[in-house]
């Protein structure tokens, strides 16, 4: 016999974890406060944040035929359209504010990871923040940021490994401390073991 199911009730845990960000961030820009992390980075995001006109205007030459133009496109590592390479000049060069908005299949991943070599490149000590809605876009933007022919990228995961998808766990921040972890203790032990033998041979 089947017994009828009373009610569903869904789980919103998830929903409300992000309402909360969400709240957090909103106090932030009405609220700001001198406390750790208690202000936006940009005074000016509670502006334009709402009204995109309110961020600062690109003044410098970003056509084509500019320098800067041609800067990006020699020290590409990915294959870029003029439209892409349009968003990542224009990204790298607004002082407030760069959206990038497209449907899917345009190439918004490549443009993000050719962004992240372009900024990285040209300062090897940048740190570059990549968040997503979904963990499965970081490791497409990290994937397409591997290369044989440079390591100068050294991508870190941040959160629940559980949740990673397996192109992402090999990137995940405790894997990597676990991997250190077992290095420095290997080299250690190495180290005392020599310096054992070394005692013994001058007995």
């Amino acid at each position: 016999m089947v017994l009828p199911i009373p009610s569903v009730e869904p789980n919103l845990k998830g929903d409300q974890a992000k309402i909360g960000w969400l709240v957090q961030a909103m106090a932030k820009l009405s609220n700001p406060t001198e406390k750790p992390n208690g202000k936006p980075v940009n005074e000016k995001l509670g502006q334009f944040i709402f009204d995109s006109s309110k961020a600062e205007e690109i003044f410098k030459d970003i056509s084509k035929d500019s320098e800067e133009w041609q800067r990006v496109r020699s020290n590409e590592m990915l294959n870029l359209n003029d439209s892409q390479r349009e968003a990542v000049v224009a990204a790298l060069n607004a002082r407030d504010l760069c959206l990038l908005q497209g449907p899917p299949g345009t190439g918004k991943t490549t443009v993000i990871a050719e962004l992240i070599w372009q900024l990285i490149s040209q300062n090897q000590e940048q740190k570059v923040l990549l968040t997503s809605e979904t963990n499965l876009a970081v490791d497409n933007a990290i994937e397409k940021l591997l290369n044989k022919e440079h390591t100068l990228v050294k991508p870190l995961r941040f959160g629940k490994d559980t949740k990673f998808e397996e192109e992402g766990k090999k990137y995940s921040f405790n894997r990597i401390m676990k991997w250190i972890d077992e290095k420095f203790v290997a080299v250690d032990f190495q180290e005392d073991s020599l310096e054992e033998n070394e005692d013994e041979e001058e007995i």
